[in-house]
């Protein structure tokens, strides 16, 4: 009777051991992407009374490049970011972004009558997001000469 009970505790605990063996091993670590904790757009001229982050593009866009790069750092550095999205408020301009160089890439289709482009980032996980109005300002004091 004891040769039977000893065999079969024998039995029951080398499928415990099994089990939990292939529980323990199919658990494996957390693969789950880290969020972005922030995103922020780093380049930019000045801040409104309204906290709008604005950038003078006249200089750098013109009829011969209509092309300008937005750069952005999302944190921590590990962080997923592959549903980064962007975004422009104009029908004339067309926005890619460059996950790996943090970069917003800003191609002007036609500057005729264009102003101001109001781009924006966004993560669709988190909904953090920023933005940036690239405007094509004049200089601020118009230097008139005399022509007398």
């Amino acid at each position: 009777m004891t040769k039977k009970i000893s065999v079969l505790l024998a039995l029951l605990i080398s499928l415990l051991s099994i089990m939990v063996i292939a529980v323990w091993t199919t658990t494996g670590e957390s693969n789950s992407p880290i969020p972005i904790a922030s995103l922020a757009i780093t380049d930019y001229d000045e801040l409104n009374e309204d906290g709008d982050k604005i950038k003078n593009i006249r200089d750098f866009v013109n009829e011969d490049n209509l092309t300008y790069i937005v750069k952005y750092e999302i944190g921590p550095e590990n962080a997923d970011d592959n549903l980064l999205r962007a975004y422009a408020d104009s029908s004339k301009v067309s926005v890619l972004i460059d996950i790996i160089n943090s970069e917003v890439y800003v191609f002007f289709g036609n500057l005729a009558g264009l102003n101001a482009v109001t781009i924006t980032i966004k993560d669709e996980k988190t909904n953090k997001s920023d933005e940036i109005i690239l405007m094509f300002k004049m200089p601020g004091d118009i230097i008139v000469p005399d022509l007398d």
